[in-house]
């Protein structure tokens, strides 16, 4: 194996096909050692997530790294390994993980940290994905579940005397409170598992920081789920992460203005001391990186009315986003692949990503009907603009129309003809843009998109705020779903090139039931 000269791999002088062996003495159980964490002996837990980080230092302790095992595949350098979190109550945890970067490589890279989902662990693919685009990278597993090519007798994640796993500890994902497995004896956010997990990711980005093959100050972030709302905290906490894509996850609770709507379908807040201290806001004013969120617009844990309002409080002058139309927790290609272009355009400098597209809405239209415009960034190399709206409050079946979007010059408008005043207004668009620069997909998407969306930020608007503008409902109680089944718009398909399990799916359905119950509320008045 080559090294690059006048550095050392971090596991010194031990050959790649032997295991490195930590002394033992560090994993006894039992053996006193002093905590990463000061007890609070008798002093307030922290309020904020300034208290919460102020004294930590990932740096401040050694890592302690083990090399399970090394292999080369498909040109990529990987290594199964652990490293030591920090210790807490007496004893160590220790994270589990991959590390690998391109074979070969003489200049310094730049590095990703992936954090998994819910569920579900650190896989060889994601290692893969980054190498093959040119990134080194580190898949934490989190999760604590077995490695992925883990043979008997592998150490994993061991979190020792504390509980960061959905298996064992699911409940403190959404509780401060005490108990066995927690850091603290009083309400806390330290007893969060967010938090230890994020302690984690912050020793992974000083172990990437170590590396030979690793350029310091080029790290980004990147998760799903669970690890979108992850790397927002990561991102928050972590000024080392100078980009960052939170997938489906980072939008955080609810604020008071969407949680006040009739049937707005929020999920229940938790203890104010949690919002302060793990909810994603104040991770959100804290980032000053540039940041892309990636997720589904009825997406079930990246709430995207959350995702806009939560997000306008963001540190970061750089914000963008891509929205998939219509669906839950997945996304196609033209939205998965804009992850990998933004980290090619921060992290490398060799990619335009578009700037957010600005939207404009207005209300006060001599025929009563709002219209939405914009002009998109790059506007040479746009490809197609769609236009949505959708007077839906409930988050989640909130089912969303395809405006005509009519093209003048550079810029795009469409006309949103809305049933009923009664009914709030929710708009947004999507540039989608020609993909010319080569970029490798995930395994199971590895054939670039024809073209990538980049999403504009979303306009909403009350039955008052359209009553005061004099918007007039068109009165048109159209309940057919669809005319024919031609192009399927707005409607959103899966499998589809596989006649044994391909599907088609609307909310059209739910929104025909809202139109029929206005109806009735129109007669009875």
């Amino acid at each position: 194996m080559s090294e690059e000269p006048g550095t050392e791999p971090f596991y010194r002088g031990f050959k790649h096909s032997i295991r490195v062996v930590v002394p033992a003495v560090l994993f006894t159980v039992g053996m006193a050692v002093a905590d990463t964490l000061p007890r609070l002996e008798g002093r307030q837990p922290p309020q904020s997530v300034e208290e919460l980080w102020a004294n930590y230092d990932p740096d401040a302790e050694p890592l302690e790294v083990e090399v399970i095992r090394e292999f080369e595949e498909e040109g990529i350098t990987i290594r199964m390994f652990t490293y030591t979190i920090g210790s807490f109550r007496g004893r160590k945890s220790r994270m589990a993980g991959y590390y690998g970067f391109p074979a070969g490589r003489k200049a310094k890279l730049p590095a990703l940290i992936q954090m998994h989902g819910g569920g579900q662990r650190a896989e060889v693919h994601s290692i893969k994905y980054a190498a093959q685009n040119g990134y080194a990278c580190l898949a934490l597993n989190w999760g604590g579940r077995i490695l992925e090519r883990a043979r008997e007798g592998d150490p994993g994640t061991d979190w020792g005397t504390v509980d960061a796993t959905q298996t064992g500890h699911n409940s403190h994902y959404g509780s401060l409170m005490p108990d066995d497995r927690t850091v603290d004896t009083v309400e806390s956010p330290r007893n969060s598992n967010w938090f230890l997990i994020v302690m984690a990711a912050r020793r992974g980005v000083s172990f990437l920081q170590k590396q030979a093959e690793v350029d310091p100050d080029r790290i980004g972030a990147f998760g799903h789920s669970m690890g979108g709302k992850l790397t927002v905290m990561l991102a928050g906490s972590d000024e080392r992460i100078v980009a960052a894509a939170p997938s489906c996850g980072g939008g955080g609770s609810a604020p008071g203005h969407i949680r006040a709507r009739i049937n707005a379908g929020v999920r229940p807040g938790k203890s104010a001391l949690w919002h302060r201290t793990i909810d994603d806001p104040p991770y959100l004013e804290r980032i000053t990186a540039p940041i892309l969120y990636m997720g589904p617009q009825n997406d079930f844990n990246g709430i995207l009315d959350n995702v806009y309002a939560n997000w306008e409080r963001l540190g970061s002058k750089v914000v963008n986003y891509t929205v998939n139309p219509h669906m839950n927790h997945r996304a196609t290609s033209e939205h998965v692949f804009p992850g990998m272009l933004f980290f090619e355009a921060h992290l490398k400098g060799v990619f335009d990503f578009p700037v957010t597209p600005g939207l404009k809405v207005t209300l006060e239209e001599k025929d009563g009907i709002p219209r939405a415009s914009l002009v998109p960034d790059q506007p040479g190399r746009v490809a197609e603009v769609e236009i949505y709206y959708s007077v839906d409050s409930h988050i989640l079946t909130r089912f969303w129309r395809t405006a005509i979007a009519e093209r003048e010059g550079n810029s795009w408008s469409a006309r949103l003809p809305v049933f009923s005043t009664g009914q709030p207004l929710f708009v947004m668009a999507n540039v989608y843009y020609r993909l010319d620069h080569k970029v490798v997909g995930y395994r199971w998407m590895k054939k670039p998109p024809k073209t990538f969306g980049v999403s504009s930020g979303m306009r909403s608007f009350t039955p008052e705020q359209l009553a005061s503008f004099g918007v007039k409902g068109d009165g048109k109680r159209n309940l057919m779903i669809e005319a024919e089944f031609t192009d399927y718009q707005d409607w959103y398909r899966l499998d589809w090139n596989n006649s044994h399990w391909w599907s088609a799916w609307t909310r059209g359905f739910y929104s025909r039931n809202r139109i029929m119950e206005w109806n009735q509320l129109d007669r009875s008045k």
